[in-house]
């Protein structure tokens, strides 16, 4: 009997043993699991970040890969790590720039895997989204004051502030002790610049005028040419400057003018265009505004010339007499492909494109961003790119990827 007891209890001892180990064995498994998956999320979300930075760096990227297609994977912490692409709109990366990508991040380690999911939706960027955009820098200097009215500035590079600016502006960083109104944002999106084939194509539309200096006492118009030359039913005229620098001193341009060589718009001008579809100025060389804009107006008697005889009309009416006034001021798109200096009090009224520098030296320069630009381009100058916005994410456990 009592061999009978001690037999049991022994038995009984040996089954919780193995119980016990069956248990270890079982909670280290899992252990195990989760372990595997935590490590496995881990190099999800590095696969993300890998993803990410591709997508930030490699400006090709929407050819370069494939909708749905994985990346090359990467050994990593006694696992792997890739990711992949997916087009939320069309499952097509390279058809339209604007389509939101979700970008997939996966880890794998032991037997786990983990998918990190990000979505990214892209925003449009434009130059003609404010009323100047340089992409060298913009040099505010002490003592000026710089005003822009309905819309902000941009830059490229930096925004050197040493006087007043009265706005909000995009830059890569801003150093210079002087004050803004605005909100200044740094490392803002870069912003495109006009391919190097729209200054070719406008010269071949334009009539080419023969140099003859300044643009002084002139009309240049659909109707009229005052300076010499030919007409251009468009309005678009040429002048190669030979090296020179040609002034616009009480002129008026009712069309598209494309300067080779540099230009200074003087004193007292007005320049228009006769298609919104065109730019106002092209000038390929540096740029200097030196109006009196806030100041005086364009003035017939001033001048001693007639700015709307036949041919030039000015807000629709001609007349032949030496009594009007216009506004001192440049409207529309300008396109400078050196530096850009405003001076004095000009005010221009509209997009301003500075593939150089920018500097501000005026007491009382103004310049007030025309939307209707934006909403429809001149030909050649929808340039938009497109960055990668706010994003919302999510991780995701899954079998196999």
């Amino acid at each position: 009997m009592l061999y009978s007891m001690v037999l049991a209890n022994c038995l009984i001892v040996g089954v919780l043993g193995l119980s016990a180990l069956t248990l270890v064995r079982v909670e280290r498994r899992a252990t195990l699991r989760r372990s595997e998956m935590e490590t496995a999320q881990l190099l999800a979300w590095s696969g993300s970040e890998l993803a990410v930075r591709e997508l930030t760096q490699n400006t090709a990227w929407r050819t370069a890969y494939t909708h749905n297609v994985e990346a090359t994977s990467r050994y990593f912490g006694g696992g792997t790590v890739s990711w992949r692409l997916i087009d939320a709109t069309d499952v097509d990366l390279a058809d339209d720039p604007a389509d939101s990508v979700d970008v997939q991040g996966i880890g794998r380690f032991g037997d786990a895997v983990w998918v990190h999911r990000l979505r990214f939706p892209f925003r449009k960027v434009s130059p003609l989204d404010f009323g100047l955009h340089s992409h060298g820098q913009i040099s505010i200097s002490s003592g000026s004051q710089f005003t822009g009215t309905n819309g902000s500035i941009s830059t490229n590079d930096v925004l050197n502030l040493q006087g007043t600016y009265i706005g909000s502006a995009e830059c890569q960083s801003r150093t210079g002790g002087g004050g803004a109104t605005g909100v200044i944002t740094e490392k803002a999106p870069g912003k495109n610049l006009p391919a190097a084939g729209v200054f070719n194509s406008y010269v071949a539309l334009a009539t080419a005028l023969p140099y003859a200096g300044d643009l002084a006492q002139d009309v240049l118009a659909p109707g009229l040419n005052t300076y010499g030359g030919g007409l251009n039913a468009n309005g678009v005229y040429y002048i190669n400057t030979g090296g020179n620098e040609i002034e616009l001193d009480g002129a008026r341009l009712y069309g598209t003018l494309v300067i080779q060589g540099d230009c200074r718009v003087d004193n007292q001008a007005l320049l228009q265009p006769f298609r919104t579809d065109y730019p106002v100025l092209i000038v390929s060389g540096n740029l200097r505004v030196t109006t009196n804009s806030q100041n005086a107006l364009l003035s017939e008697s001033t001048y001693s010339t007639n700015f709307n005889p036949a041919g030039a009309a000015y807000s629709g009416s001609t007349d032949s007499d030496q009594n009007d006034v216009y506004l001192n001021e440049i409207q529309g798109l300008v396109h400078v492909r050196g530096n850009l200096t405003l001076d004095g009090t000009a005010r221009l009224r509209g997009v301003v494109i500075c593939e150089g520098q920018t500097y501000v030296y005026g007491s009382d320069v103004e310049l007030v961003y025309d939307p209707a630009i934006r909403a429809a381009p001149p030909v050649g100058y929808d340039i938009p790119s497109y960055v990668l916005s706010s994003h919302g994410q999510s991780g995701q456990r899954a079998a196999a990827p």
